[in-house]
């Protein structure tokens, strides 16, 4: 998931591990709307995600994921980080793991984006989360918010959106996600 993404759904309360989901109750975040949300930005149409890609970089990162827990292990035992070289061969490493299962860099960040994406939203689904619901409500508490300079709501009602967008591709990936998702919770929350 892409950083912007990742401190939208922040911001949000959107964040799929429970601990950091935790709901925003301050009397500011009750009042009521000053301002109609942003009408949705039209996208180009998205590609589908195909079970075979999704399923490729699950099974690339159910190997990825032991190798970096040893990369740290290996880091935390010696007391320091890793030097630049020890890096370098690292991802080299893990790169040709990603190329194994048919990816280059370009299609993996993609693809990853997007099972990532769609694991995270159902997940929220699961919980009980009205994902559209926590975007307006965010949206609206941006709109509001005094503290926050025009600069910043605007940054802020931009990332939103772009999280919006991205729910909605992951509503399409859905059906291709649902049943990796044991697979997932495993390499992305253990």
């Amino acid at each position: 998931m892409n950083m912007r993404v990742i401190a939208a759904l922040l911001a949000v309360g959107l964040a799929a591990t429970p601990a950091l989901a935790a709901e925003n109750t301050s009397p500011q975040a009750a009042a009521p709307e000053q301002a109609a949300p942003a009408a949705p930005k039209q996208t180009a149409p998205v590609e589908p995600l195909t079970a075979e890609r999704a399923k490729a970089f699950v099974a690339a990162m159910e190997e990825i994921h032991p190798k970096v827990a040893a990369f740290r292990a290996a880091q935390a035992k010696a007391g320091k980080k890793a030097d630049e070289a020890q890096l370098k061969a690292e991802e080299a490493e893990l790169l040709a793991i990603v190329q194994k299962h048919g990816f280059d860099k370009e299609s993996w960040n993609a693809t990853g984006d997007r099972v990532v994406s769609a694991y995270s939203f159902t997940r929220m689904e699961q919980e009980g989360k009205d994902v559209e619901e926590k975007i307006s409500t965010a949206e609206q508490r941006a709109q509001q918010d005094p503290k926050m300079t025009a600069e910043q709501k605007a940054d802020l009602l931009a990332a939103l959106e772009q999280t919006r967008q991205q729910y909605h591709v992951a509503a399409l990936d859905k059906p291709v996600v649902l049943p990796l998702m044991d697979r997932l919770k495993k390499v992305l929350e253990e």
